[in-house]
C-alpha cells in the first residue's frame, strides 16, 4: 500500500509523517506564533534534519563538503554578529537559531529527496496543496478577506499559497493522467484567485510570472486559447486597484506572443 506512494522504509515513513506534521502544524495558531505551535515545528524541523541525514549516510548521496564549509562559516559570521551586540542577546540568538535550524532541516532533508521516488514527492506536494484549500475554500466561500491562517497579515497565507499553486500548474501542464491534470487545473485556478484575493501584491506579481514561465515552458501542451483567457482574467479578478496594470490586455499579450 505504501510502495504506491513511494514510500519503501521504516525510515522514509518517519520522514515522510514528521513533513506531513509540518507542514499542517505550521498553518495552526495563528502565523505560527502561538507557543505549542513554535514549540512542536521547531523540534520537528530537527527530527526531520537527523532522520534525513540518517538516510542519506551513503558516500554517494552526501552533501558537497565545501558547500557545507560556506554554509558554515555563513552561520558563524551571523553568530560572531550577534555576539557584539551590546545587551541582551537573546532576539539575536532567538534569529541565529531559527535560520540554523531551518538551514540544517532542509539541507538535509533536500539533499535525502533527490534520490526518492517521484510519488513520494508528489505525496509531499500534494499535501501542500490540499492544506492550501483547506484554508482557502473556507474564505471563499464566506466571501470574506481572505488571509487563511494568518489573518493579521495575508502575505504568509499569500506564500503557502504559491507553493500549491506552483505544484498544481506543474501537474496540469506537465502530468500524463487526464484526470489527474483536470483536477490540478481546477486547483491551480482556485489558488490562483485566491492569491489574488489576499490582496498580496509581492504574491500576485509572482504568481502571474509564474503562469508566464509556465506558458512559455508549455510549447504547445496547453492550446494559447487557454493562456489567453486566464491572462484576460487576472487583472478583472484583483479585488482593489493597488495592481495597476498599463492595460487589461498586458498579460495576454505577452503570453500569445511568447508561447509557441
Amino acid at each position: 500500500m505504501l510502495s504506491r506512494f513511494g514510500i519503501e522504509t521504516r525510515l522514509q515513513l518517519a520522514i515522510t509523517l514528521c513533513v506531513v506534521l509540518l507542514i499542517i502544524v505550521t498553518t495552526l495558531g495563528g502565523s505560527g506564533g502561538a507557543p505549542w505551535v513554535f514549540f512542536t515545528y521547531r523540534t520537528d524541523l530537527i527530527v526531520i534534519g537527523i532522520l534525513s541525514a540518517l538516510g542519506s549516510r551513503r558516500r554517494d548521496l552526501r552533501i558537497c563538503p565545501l558547500f557545507l564549509a560556506l554554509v558554515g562559516f555563513l552561520l558563524g559570521l551571523m553568530l560572531i554578529s550577534v555576539l557584539r551586540i551590546q545587551g541582551s542577546h537573546f532576539e539575536g540568538f532567538y534569529l541565529w537559531y531559527r535560520y540554523a535550524f531551518f538551514a540544517f532541516a532542509f539541507l538535509s532533508f533536500a539533499n535525502y529527496a533527490r534520490y526518492q521516488a517521484a510519488q513520494w514527492k508528489g505525496l509531499l506536494l500534494g499535501t501542500v496543496v490540499a492544506v492550501s484549500l483547506g484554508h482557502l475554500l473556507p474564505d471563499l466561500i464566506r466571501r470574506g478577506p481572505v488571509a487563511g491562517f494568518s489573518q493579521n497579515n495575508s502575505n504568509y497565507f499569500a506564500t503557502l499559497l504559491l507553493i500549491g499553486l506552483a505544484a498544481s500548474m506543474a501537474v496540469a501542464v506537465f502530468g500524463w493522467v487526464p484526470r489527474w491534470r483536470a483536477a490540478a487545473a481546477v486547483s491551480a485556478a482556485v489558488i490562483f484567485f485566491g492569491i489574488i484575493k489576499t490582496s498580496s501584491r509581492g504574491a500576485t506579481l509572482a504568481a502571474i510570472i509564474m503562469m508566464v514561465m509556465t506558458a512559455i515552458r508549455a510549447r504547445g501542451r496547453v492550446p494559447r486559447q487557454v493562456w489567453l483567457i486566464a491572462g484576460l482574467l487576472v487583472p478583472r479578478s484583483r479585488p482593489d486597484r493597488s495592481l495597476q496594470l498599463r492595460s487589461h490586455r498586458s498579460v495576454a499579450e505577452f503570453i500569445a506572443s511568447h508561447c509557441p
